[in-house]
């Protein structure tokens, strides 16, 4: 679904994403229905050279996304991705993602023929690490900027199909088999 645009939030995370508004909301409640799109159900990886093309730079790692109707329209994700500057000689240039990711999806009106959500009640894992390094080394902790991406982005998705889902306009996801 949208979790596609997480992938894209952590390689634009430079920008200001601060709000005014506030997004977390309670979680709901087990006797709420699911409004979750039956597609996406399971466990999807992404597919990492599509997210470098994307972006337009040299990401490496796994991303793993979780979408599940009990708890209702509960998503998880895990994660441990590096995102390098171009060109290639900034190779020092980079941030790193690693960690989890829990919360509530709200589908949205679709548009065209994306379909659209919001992530609500975000909690990132207390293991979470992220960080924006320098041309030196040193290193900007950007954790509040990624969760706040997090909450204030509307993600895409479309082709939704038994094995590959279509996100964010270009990455696509593979569905995990067990």
């Amino acid at each position: 679904m949208y979790i596609f645009r997480l992938i894209i939030v952590l390689a634009l995370l430079s920008f200001d994403l601060s709000s005014n508004k506030d997004v977390n909301l309670p979680p709901r409640t087990s006797t709420e229905v699911s409004d979750i799109d039956p597609c996406l159900l399971g466990s999807w990886r992404v597919d990492i050279p599509s997210m470098s093309i994307a972006l337009d730079r040299p990401v490496s790692g796994s991303i793993l996304i979780t979408f599940e109707s009990s708890p209702v329209n509960e998503i998880t994700a895990s994660f441990d991705v590096t995102i390098t500057r171009r060109p290639p000689q900034s190779a020092t240039k980079r941030r790193v993602h690693t960690g989890t990711l829990s919360a509530q999806m709200e589908m949205l009106d679709p548009s065209n023929h994306l379909k659209k959500f919001k992530l609500t009640s975000v909690t990132l894992g207390e293991e979470n690490s992220h960080k924006r390094y320098k041309a030196d080394g040193d290193w900007v902790d950007i954790k509040e900027s990624t969760e706040a991406f997090f909450q204030n982005t509307t993600f895409v998705y479309s082709d939704c199909m038994p094995t590959m889902l279509t996100g964010m306009y270009t990455i696509q996801l593979n569905k995990e088999t067990y």
